[in-house]
């Protein structure tokens, strides 16, 4: 599966991710992004339910892809990580910094409510 960027309400977008995020993942979701969401303050999902491989090139890409977001305004809830990748996400504390949640509807709530 290659990265998919679907509308999901106003200024919403789930982006779901491929199996393995690695080098070409991080050039692929900054270009994705770029070209599916051109307005301000946009409400970003990031759905890594497909995914069960991720490398500091692929985390790479979620911080630029939330540096990207925050400079417009917008925001960004990672979704559906596996137990292997959501352990990961801890131990590097990415969910310090980005919210994580365990299914779309919370993201969702992530976006409103910001907590």
């Amino acid at each position: 599966m290659d990265l998919s960027v679907t509308a999901d309400g106003e200024s919403r977008y789930i982006v779901s991710c491929p199996e393995k995020m690695e080098w070409d993942a991080r050039l692929d979701l900054a270009a994705i992004v770029d070209e599916a969401i051109t307005e301000s303050a946009p409400r970003v999902i990031l759905d890594l339910n497909n995914v069960s491989y991720i490398n500091s090139a692929g985390l790479g890409a979620i911080f630029a892809l939330r540096k990207r977001l925050v400079a417009s305004d917008g925001r960004l809830v990672l979704a559906r990580p596996a137990p292997a990748i959501q352990r990961l996400l801890r131990t590097v504390n990415v969910d310090k910094l980005i919210p994580v949640a365990d299914d779309l509807d919370h993201a969702r709530q992530l976006l409103t409510t910001g907590h």
